[in-house]
């Protein structure tokens, strides 16, 4: 058995190297030594991608905690630490680095930067998803424990998690595992490199009409997978009918956290607070939270540090919405729908809302409503104007169209549906 794992990470070690002057997304090669107990990291890896694809001003995120042995850009050392307050909410404990560019050979067609760090990762907020201890390890971007570019928007990657051999691992992407080594390769863009770990997860395994789900989680019956399963067939097989049909492979993690909620990224699902006896006495309220994430494999090209965070958040909820109109009735999205309009009294407008409260005039429980209970209730009155077939037409089209700013929103709607319903969906966004 070894020997044939063995040889399976030698043929995928190769085809990695055939294929990384190939690489269509900035990539990241990166092994990392975990120490759940300690709370301790060690990282070492690169980053590569096409100069092309390079900003005028270049700047990466990493945890607080960690000491920076090495951060060079094509083989020159040189880089610059910011170390005042993170400029992004979820990010509350970040610093920024800023590698010197201007050293690199400007006829180099790639840039490749080279890293290496160890530290404590530090402590986050209770709020926050992402933890790290004995029983439960979930590191993610909300550190960030990998240095992250939010300029970079989607990229690949390869980790090698080097780890005590009683832990399990969840991951987005194709997990192999050589006695104390875990392997990780997605080739597919994502988002975000998550990394869970415990002693105690398993793992459940469907593929129904394409949708191939992955669900870690504790000692669950199997009755409740076969429904955890079977809802979110259900869930993809809608958003494919109703934004585009897509491949889906989606990693789902059970999260024990009892804070924190939960956030999708491309290609996974981390759910926090799974309760499985009131996922069936209130199935209605687990499959609008599960259908909200799941919609996020969808919606999530908008800036989610700015005010068109809107987008991502609104259509999210609103696709949640839909579910629920699909599966449980008019009624039960009407009762959802009126609380929503209560919620949103006395919020601000949309457009350009202080995403940050930069401005610390404004309560997050203002900022959330506007997002998630504003946003679909003006969906649902565009959808009123339309018609149904027509907004789902829309929304699809928005997701062709790859939109990422509400500028691209009101463009496609001028011309879907006129000029006149473009103008009063921008009144609304402006003024109510």
């Amino acid at each position: 058995m070894r020997t044939k794992l063995l040889l399976t990470f030698l043929v995928i070690s190769t085809f990695i190297c055939a294929q990384q002057a190939d690489r269509l997304y900035p990539h990241y090669e990166l092994t990392i030594e975990l120490k759940p107990e300690d709370r301790e990291i060690t990282v070492k890896g690169s980053l590569t991608f096409n100069r092309t694809e390079l900003p005028e001003s270049l700047y990466f995120y990493l945890d607080k905690g960690m000491q920076i042995r090495n951060f060079s850009v094509n083989n020159k050392q040189g880089f610059d630490l910011d170390t005042t307050k993170s400029d992004i909410r979820y990010m509350p404990n970040a610093f920024r680095i800023h590698p010197h560019l201007n050293q690199t050979d400007t006829d180099a067609p790639i840039i490749e930067i080279k890293f290496e760090y160890q530290g404590i990762l530090s402590e986050l907020p209770l709020y926050f998803a992402n933890v790290i201890g004995r029983d439960w390890t979930e590191i993610g971007n909300y550190y960030p424990w990998f240095p992250y570019c939010t300029q970079l928007k989607q990229f690949t990657y390869n980790l090698n998690i080097n780890l005590d051999p009683e832990y399990q691992i969840a991951a987005i992407g194709k997990i192999i595992r050589k006695n104390a080594e875990w392997l990780i390769i997605r080739d597919t863009p994502t988002n975000d490199i998550i990394i869970c770990a415990s002693k105690n997860m398993q793992k459940s395994y469907a593929s129904t009409h394409g949708n191939n789900i992955s669900i870690y989680h504790f000692n669950l019956d199997k009755s409740i997978l076969d429904k955890m399963h079977a809802d979110f067939n259900h869930i993809t097989n809608l958003y494919n009918n109703w934004f585009g049909q897509k491949p889906i492979d989606i990693c789902v993690v059970l999260s024990p956290r009892k804070s924190g909620g939960g956030y999708a990224r491309l290609g996974g699902v981390v759910l926090g607070d799974f309760d499985p006896e009131v996922y069936l006495s209130n199935n209605e309220g687990y499959q609008r939270y599960f259908a909200h994430e799941f919609a996020h494999l969808w919606w999530y090209k908008a800036e989610t540090n700015t005010w068109q965070d809107w987008l991502n958040e609104g259509l999210a909820e609103y696709s949640a919405m839909m579910m629920i109109r699909d599966i449980f009735g008019e009624a039960s999205f009407t009762k959802r729908m009126d609380q929503k309009i209560t919620s949103m009294k006395d919020t601000p407008p949309i457009w350009c809302l202080d995403r940050n409260n930069l401005s610390g005039k404004l309560s997050q429980e203002k900022i959330t409503a506007a997002l998630y209970d504003k946003g679909p209730v003006f969906l649902y009155e565009l959808e009123n104007k339309i018609g149904k077939k027509q907004f789902i037409n829309f929304c699809s089209g928005l997701i062709k169209e790859d939109m990422t700013t509400t500028e691209e929103f009101l463009d496609l709607l001028k011309t879907q549906s006129g000029e006149g319903i473009a103008q009063w969906f921008e009144e609304k966004l402006k003024n109510e």
